[in-house]
């Protein structure tokens, strides 16, 4: 599995949150599904199939971490369980799992991958500064400005194409390197 931007992020620590990541989303491509299936021991899993039929990815599934396509891993991580999810919807605490301080600082991050037409008026954050801390002023008593703001952000994503939002939610765990 490729994590072109976060890979280090996940046997070490994000640099806005200073906890590992646990938590990636992929964008859902035309004709994949997510199916629930009961094993032969009777075990729950999450499937993700392609639109021919493959199995793509499920709980329990050992995978490589990839900095980028072709490349060797650096490790491996287990994915534990799989959801469905519009990413407009993720909230902080899963921003935060993905190694990001705020949900708005997954939201340009994943624009600028998956809907190239949408631009924030903003600038991408960095690894020393969050959009969130810069623009948004989550650190004083100005409240209200951050979350009329936010409100705009908000009603503005659900105008854009549901297709460049809808993905699988992956937790997963990292696997540690003996």
């Amino acid at each position: 599995m490729i994590f072109q931007h976060t890979h280090k992020w996940i046997f070490d620590v994000s640099p806005a949150t200073g906890q590992p990541k646990t938590h990636t989303r992929r964008i859902i491509k035309s004709g994949q599904k997510l199916v629930h299936r009961i094993d032969g021991n009777g075990t729950y899993m999450d499937i993700v199939i392609s639109s021919s039929g493959k199995s793509l990815h499920y709980a329990g599934q050992v995978v490589a971490v990839q900095p980028g396509r072709s490349m060797k891993g650096d490790g491996k991580i287990r994915i534990l369980d799989i959801q469905q999810q519009d990413v407009r919807n993720i909230t902080n605490n899963d921003a935060r799992a993905e190694g990001f301080y705020h949900s708005l600082d997954f939201l340009i991050t994943w624009c600028g991958m998956h809907d190239i037409g949408m631009r924030f008026p903003v600038v991408p954050p960095t690894q020393t500064s969050n959009v969130s801390l810069q623009f948004l002023n989550h650190q004083s008593d100005g409240y209200p400005e951050h979350m009329k703001w936010a409100s705009w952000v908000d009603d503005f994503l659900m105008q854009r194409p549901d297709s460049h939002y809808r993905a699988f939610a992956y937790r997963f765990e990292a696997i540690k390197q003996e």
